[in-house]
């Protein structure tokens, strides 16, 4: 199984590398795991599903669903 790291991560989802990190830290990738702080997160390859749909459909599923929305 492949391992990404959170900067991997970021450049396949075009975002950036906190953001990921805050959705590793809210259960999005509840198969990531830390070893140690020197190695820092990796995350397994449920990624690659996402990065397809994105490319695909040019789809951004970690997005917001209510941005842009006014009141």
């Amino acid at each position: 199984m492949k391992e990404y790291s959170v900067k991997e991560v970021a450049k396949l989802l075009g975002k950036h590398k906190e953001t990921v990190k805050r959705w590793i830290r809210s259960g999005k990738f509840p198969n990531s795991y830390r070893n140690s702080d020197k190695e820092g997160w990796r995350i397994n390859e449920q990624i690659e599903f996402a990065s397809r749909i994105k490319a695909e459909f040019d789809i951004d599923l970690y997005a917001n669903p209510y941005d842009g929305i006014e009141d």
